[in-house]
């Protein structure tokens, strides 16, 4: 409900943290409420002590950057600990994705298809998906490749026409296989590497042969002379 608020309506609403202040900037968190989450928002960064899990009540007015809802708290007294709950992602596909679910914790699984500079695509057949690093989450783009199959539980956003999937952290993406052509290319690099090592191996035999020969003639031309 505060979501389809029209903007500066007083809210107070309660929900469980999903994405903890700093982790995908400092002046915010998330709480969700089912597969449906939002933004909580302090300009100040001044928040409670939060943890993954915890049930808030949180009382600001609604608000909106870009096409993320948020909700906006005037200090951290705004924002009541409850107590401490569970943080458990909706499992989808990626073709049910919807903005009914913005804001929620989702669990998507699928392939690589591409890897750019701070963010990747994940297609699970019906559709691919803009997961996207933002920096406090800490992912090293490096420990992926393209072709790898992969569960990753992130919170869903929009950004302009696009739905994007922010993962938390490094844990939030697992690998869990590889597709067909990656594992025939990885099978085809290392049919290519033993080619290669084994004939390094007999030219590097035969320049041996050729040095031992060659070291045997001319010994045997010195007893000669």
């Amino acid at each position: 409900e505060a979501r389809e608020a029209i903007k500066n309506t007083s809210v107070k609403i309660k929900g469980v943290v999903t994405a903890l202040p700093g982790v995908f900037g400092a002046q915010y968190f998330y709480i969700g409420d089912g597969p449906v989450g939002i933004q909580i928002y302090q300009n100040k960064k001044l928040f409670p002590e939060l943890k993954i899990g915890d049930v808030v009540e949180v009382a600001g007015v609604t608000s909106a950057s870009g096409e993320i809802k948020r909700v906006n708290v005037k200090n951290k007294a705004d924002i009541h600990v409850i107590s401490h709950g569970v943080s458990i992602s909706t499992p989808a596909v990626i073709e049910d994705l919807n903005e009914e679910m913005l804001g929620g914790l989702v669990k998507i699984a699928g392939e690589i298809t591409e890897i750019k500079s701070n963010y990747m695509y994940v297609d699970d057949g019906t559709t691919e998906l803009v997961v996207y690093f933002k920096q406090g989450a800490k992912i090293d783009k490096k420990k992926f490749k393209e072709g790898e199959l992969v569960e990753i539980d992130g919170v869903l956003e929009k950004s302009k026409n696009d739905l994007q999937l922010w993962p938390l952290g490094q844990e939030d993406i697992k690998v869990v296989g590889q597709s067909d052509d990656l594992l025939d290319k990885e099978k085809n690099n290392s049919a290519t590497g033993n080619n290669m090592l084994q004939t390094y191996l007999i030219v590097t035999a035969g320049g041996i042969t050729v040095l031992v020969l060659g070291a045997l003639f001319k010994k045997y031309w010195m007893s000669k002379s």
